[in-house]
């Protein structure tokens, strides 16, 4: 089994220059703390700002992708953020990956860390090589 937290966390860590990384998730993800939590497992001295962003998910779902509203809320989001100086930012939804482009316009000198991506990449890593395929019964 591959939990969604930890690749994200992984790959924040790795990517990160100056230790100190942005996480946003839904209200239920950063009250839980499992970012922080995951990160400071693996590298005890970073720091870790997190915000909840309650607005994002309504206004990807009615379709405002590019849309001003959602610039404007994601400059309130992220401004909190930028001022503590993030360079990693940890998108803690599978949602937020589709305002990536809004998202890179409010914080243009920040690495973006795609959770479904990182578990993929990490769940890629369990698969068998090509070279393998057929081998176990999972893959034929």
């Amino acid at each position: 089994i591959v939990g969604v937290i930890t690749p994200g966390a992984k790959l924040a860590v790795s990517l990160t220059k100056s230790g100190r990384i942005g996480v946003i998730g839904t209200e239920a993800t950063i009250k839980s703390g499992a970012y922080r939590k995951a990160i400071n497992s693996l590298k005890p001295f970073f720091k870790v700002s997190e915000k909840a962003c309650p607005l994002f998910v309504p206004l990807i779902e009615e379709g405002w992708l590019d849309d001003p509203i959602t610039l404007e809320v994601a400059r309130r989001y992220l401004s909190p953020l930028l001022e503590k100086e993030i360079d990693t930012l940890v998108l803690g939804c599978t949602h937020y990956p589709l305002i990536k482009d809004v998202i890179k316009r409010v914080c243009p000198n920040t690495i973006l860390v795609d959770s479904a991506e990182a578990v993929a990449k990490e769940v890629e890593k369990l698969l068998p090589s090509k070279n393998q395929k057929g081998k176990t019964g999972a893959f034929n």
